[in-house]
């Protein structure tokens, strides 16, 4: 497993700007799901996505995973841009969750 960057070089955990996916509906035409969401987490700072059914929370956390490609914007996990070194933010999210049901917290 890949070790984190030193947290010297850089001050954000996940740094989101501008994300955007969006979708083809055979009746809707173009899904925006994610549109211009931008965030940042800092290390050992708790953050919850909220909103109602549809919001894009999911979609958000599918393209962290790198699960899903964006349409635009950028997203970045501990220094590593999940477009150009995909499959580290997967890890660093499995990571985490393995954290959090085994000893009870993230980090």
């Amino acid at each position: 497993m890949r070790q984190p960057k030193a947290e010297s070089s850089h001050s954000s955990m996940i740094e989101v700007t501008q994300l955007a996916k969006h979708f083809h509906d055979r009746k809707r035409g173009i899904v925006k799901a994610v549109d211009g969401v931008s965030f940042t987490c800092r290390p050992g700072e708790i953050f919850g996505l909220l909103g109602v059914n549809g919001a894009g929370k999911t979609t958000t956390l599918r393209i962290l995973a790198t699960l899903l490609k964006p349409n635009g914007g950028s997203a970045v996990i501990d220094g590593a841009d999940v477009l150009r070194e995909c499959g580290f933010g997967e890890d660093v999210i499995a990571e985490l969750v393995q954290e959090s049901v085994l000893t009870g917290s993230a980090g």
